[in-house]
């Protein structure tokens, strides 16, 4: 016993394989920093993964075996990094493809694609924060969407956030608008399918304006279909262009460094959002206090908001205000009015 120690319940305890107590330790190959309360991985499990990562990223084939030795790499980085579960999706299919075909894999623009997002951010994920106090109160946006328009904006937040906001954007600011016709995007919301792209473009489009506004938050996006909430907090979809959108938001995740999840609420509860997501109910009428009457009639049409859900200001966009980078890994907000 002269390497270990006997204990209790009569198990050997190697000394030498004891770390601690200490607020930075590793346990195979995550690093676990108590004090800046973060995972991350080892400096040798990055430089590895790395070096996969550049060269695949010089490859046109690839064998499976060596593809199926990424994929691996990477999935047990993405149980580490925030946000990058979803850069993964596009090799899964790929391996999965592959399976049982004869000679090299060609690697799809995809595939290249996600590789060099990875290739590009591992050490921009690495060590952001992982972990949060479950008393922290979280930025709550609401949103929803129509064949017509949309509508997202801010619910709730912590007070000391609420403090730094512009007017424009504290809560109760609303943005309504329509579908852009010069990308296509107003044809594809006029069928009830595609709503669930539409569901999910809010969602990124409030984490895209109010960008290092949400440095260090935890976001709740409360939305109207439950796919959404499924796809958001399982980091997932196998639906591209909704998939597009899921990396957008991860990618501004990590820009800004929140963290996010989702709930779902009933159309029949959310109806602020339900309101302002039809342009033809309000017509994008700026002056609040003609948009609620005391009585709760909007124009023609009789709404009444909960308390907490009564709009303090009203704002026009557009969808084509919010533009992909190549690879639809990247999202920027160009002001258009």
């Amino acid at each position: 016993m002269a390497a270990g120690l006997l204990v209790d319940f009569g198990l050997a305890l190697s000394l030498p394989k004891v770390e601690g107590p200490l607020q930075r330790i590793e346990f195979l190959g995550i690093i676990l920093d108590s004090g800046k309360q973060t995972l991350e991985i080892s400096g040798v499990r990055q430089a590895e993964l790395l070096g996969l990562l550049r060269s695949a990223s010089t490859r046109r084939r690839s064998s499976l075996k060596r593809l199926e030795s990424l994929l691996g790499k990477l999935s047990f980085a993405a149980t580490v990094l925030p946000g990058a579960r979803p850069f993964t999706r596009r090799i899964i299919d790929m391996v999965k493809t592959a399976k049982g075909a004869r000679g090299k894999v060609v690697l799809t623009a995809d595939f290249r694609s996600d590789v060099r997002y990875w290739r590009d951010h591992v050490a921009c994920w690495n060590g952001r924060a992982s972990w949060r106090a479950p008393s922290t109160e979280p930025v709550v946006f609401a949103s929803d969407a129509s064949t017509s328009g949309f509508a997202y904006g801010l619910e709730s937040c912590p007070a000391e956030l609420e403090r730094r906001l512009p007017p424009r954007f504290r809560v109760g600011a609303v943005r309504a608008g329509v579908w852009s016709a010069e990308r296509g995007d107003a044809a594809r919301q006029s069928s009830s399918s595609e709503i669930q792209w539409g569901e999910f473009f809010c969602p990124l489009a409030a984490a895209v304006e109010y960008g290092d506004l949400l440095e260090g938050q935890h976001l709740i996006f409360v939305v109207d279909n439950n796919s959404d909430v499924g796809v958001i907090n399982r980091m997932r979809s196998r639906e591209p262009r909704v998939a597009g959108l899921l990396r957008a938001l991860c990618d501004v995740a990590l820009k800004h460094n929140f963290t996010f999840a989702a709930v779902h609420r009933a159309g029949v509860d959310n109806v602020l959002m339900d309101w302002a997501s039809r342009p033809e109910f309000h017509r994008f009428a700026a002056d609040v206090p003609s948009l609620v009457w005391p009585e709760g009639a909007v124009g023609a049409v009789g709404v009444k908001f909960p308390p907490l859900q009564r709009p303090a200001s009203l704002t026009y966009v557009n969808s084509r205000c919010l533009r992909f980078g190549r690879g639809g890994n990247s999202a920027s907000w160009a002001a258009c009015w």
